[in-house]
């Protein structure tokens, strides 16, 4: 499932859209693109599992942000 529009800018393409996917597997996958962000462009990458999350803002700070639930890496907690 998917949408996208133009909202704010003046271009002949889409300025945003949202997207749910599912797969064969039954994970959900699921994505944000907007160049309508007051301020700035707002760009992060966010994993999702069952045993953790890894996130990146990009234009916020450097590096990674990662949470396990330490089952299967031995690492527990926030490492920045």
């Amino acid at each position: 499932m998917c949408w996208a529009a133009t909202q704010v800018k003046p271009i002949d393409a889409e300025d945003h859209a949202i997207a749910l996917v599912k797969y064969e597997n039954g994970a959900i996958g699921q994505f944000e693109v907007s160049w309508v962000f007051r301020g700035g462009m707002d760009l992060r990458d966010e994993v999702m599992g069952t045993e953790g999350t890894i996130w990146i803002n990009n234009f916020l700070r450097t590096g990674f942000e990662m949470y396990t639930s330490g089952r299967r890496s031995g690492v527990k907690g926030l490492i920045t």
